[in-house]
């Protein structure tokens, strides 16, 4: 006997409202799970499975690392995290900056497994200290002088 024929029948006006009330109920319930992982992506909260912390102590551990700062981890999809960070670094060359880069991604990467990884290297150094190319080691004053009396 259907839902209908209740009502009609032995006039349980009440029967229709309170099975629908219960099917929406459970459809709510089951649905929470999937509303609750959307609203972590949409407000791009940090995964619960990474802990900042850990991932700042990972990445000091390195040696050259001095500081890390910015840190960001946030999550766009369900499998896709993405982390962000300032870094200052102690490296003499920008070869030595780029294997110290590629270690840091392969890392994160591989530890933590977090697929999009923007890292900023500052050098500690001052740059006034850091060549820019190699010609600029010398004086740029004394190389123009030079030029000009040949």
């Amino acid at each position: 006997m259907s839902n209908t024929h209740c009502v009609h029948l032995w006039d349980w006006w009440w029967a229709d409202v309170a099975i629908s009330l219960v099917v929406a109920t459970f459809t709510g319930l089951s649905a929470l799970p999937l509303v609750q992982e959307t609203l972590k992506i949409f407000l791009e909260y940090a995964p619960e499975s990474i802990d900042p912390i850990e991932v700042e102590i990972s990445l000091k551990s390195f040696p050259g690392v001095v500081q890390v700062e910015k840190l960001h981890i946030w999550t766009i999809s369900s499998n896709k995290v993405i982390l962000c960070a300032n870094l200052t670094v102690e490296c003499a060359t920008t070869q030595e900056r780029d294997r110290l880069l590629t270690k840091l991604q392969a890392h994160l990467q591989k530890n933590f497994n977090i697929a999009e990884i923007t890292l900023q290297l500052t050098s500690c150094r001052k740059p006034s200290l850091m060549p820019i190319h190699p010609l600029f080691n010398q004086d740029i004053v004394l190389m123009l002088s030079a030029n000009k009396t040949n």
